[in-house]
């Protein structure tokens, strides 16, 4: 299972979804961690979990891998999402449009993949009178 997430918009499609540098950064410019750079934090208890970044693009992606395999009816790995930036300083995410994208890969081929609208805010409602009037 593979997962990233990215902008909505054509104005952002070429830009990368992560943490800002504020967040993401000491004050003396290094950073606070090697994770501290990837905005979606997956977790199961099932799977292990690795993150990637693309040379080219800049794009954060998260694999899940391997997936158990299942016998009968019970067809399912619970898996947790979380969004580590959640600020309002000027280089995060929060009023722009995100979207989860997850494939679901076997021996290398797209076999499945579904698309989550995400909004990733800390208040929510600011953000619905910031709709409301804008």
């Amino acid at each position: 299972l593979k997962a990233v997430m990215v902008f909505t918009s054509p104005d952002h499609s070429n830009q990368s979804v992560s943490v800002c540098y504020q967040h993401s950064h000491t004050s003396s410019g290094k950073l606070k961690d090697p994770l501290s750079p990837h905005l979606m934090r997956v977790s199961s208890e099932l799977v292990e979990t690795r993150y990637l970044q693309f040379k080219d693009t800049g794009k954060h992606v998260v694999l899940l891998d391997p997936l158990p395999t299942y016998q009968g009816n019970d067809q399912f790995t619970p898996i947790t999402i979380k969004y580590t930036d959640l600020g309002y300083c000027p280089g995060c995410i929060t009023m722009r449009d995100t979207m989860v994208v997850s494939s679901l890969e076997v021996q290398e081929t797209n076999v499945g993949r579904k698309v989550l609208h995400v909004r990733v805010c800390t208040c929510h409602k600011g953000d619905r009178e910031h709709e409301e009037n804008g």
